[in-house]
Formats: C-alpha cells, sequence, structure tokens
C-alpha cells in the first residue's frame, strides 16, 4: 500500500528534477557564449543549430522503433519458448537501437561539419 504511493510521488519529483535541471544548464550554456563576446550572427548560429534537434529525433526514433521490435519478439519468444525473454529481447533489441543511433548520428554530425 505505500509503495502504491510512493511511485507517482517519485515519478513527479523525478521529471521535475530533469526538467528544472535541463533548463538550469541551457541557460548556463546561453550565459557563457554571451560572455564570449561573439557577434549576434554568431550566437544565431550556435542556439540555433538545427543538427542537434535534427540527430536527437532521429536518435529518439530509431530507439523507439527498436523498443517496439524487442517488445513484439519477446512476446513471440515467450509463446513459443515460455520463461522470461521479454526483458532479456528488450535489452538487446534496445541496445543494438543504441548503438545504431549512435554510428548515423556520427555520421551526420561529420557530415554537417564539412
Amino acid at each position: 500500500m505505500l509503495v502504491e504511493l510512493f511511485v507517482p510521488i517519485v515519478l513527479f519529483c523525478v521529471i521535475g528534477a530533469i526538467i528544472i535541471s535541463h533548463i538550469y544548464y541551457r541557460h548556463q550554456e546561453r550565459e557563457q557564449i554571451l560572455a564570449k563576446d561573439y557577434t549576434v550572427e554568431e550566437i544565431n548560429m550556435l542556439l540555433k543549430s538545427p543538427g542537434k534537434r535534427k540527430v536527437w529525433l532521429l536518435s529518439t526514433g530509431i530507439i523507439t522503433i527498436s523498443f517496439g521490435i524487442g517488445l513484439g519478439m519477446g512476446f513471440l519468444l515467450k509463446d513459443a519458448l515460455g520463461g522470461e525473454s521479454i526483458g532479456v529481447s528488450l535489452f538487446i533489441f534496445v541496445g543494438i537501437g543504441m548503438v545504431v543511433a549512435y554510428f548515423i548520428g556520427e555520421k551526420i554530425r561529420m557530415k554537417d561539419t564539412l
């Protein structure tokens, strides 16, 4: 009974801490950029680089797809073999998705710098 009460509270606190730390560190980064006496064009280029968002969205999509494939394969293997194969297949496919997302992101970053 006590666990059921603490799960939403802890979840809310963790999500709030993540959002607050993201806003704080983004503010710190922008403050450091402004302290270096860049021109207006250089500041706009640093703050609004579309490459970061494009790579982040692509990575999120790849990891989400690999999660879905891992979940589906886990259910198929559970029906075929029995046992707890859902967790194992999730870890394997999400890990593969993270590696693929990393290499594709690096390829895009290298292409953008050239």
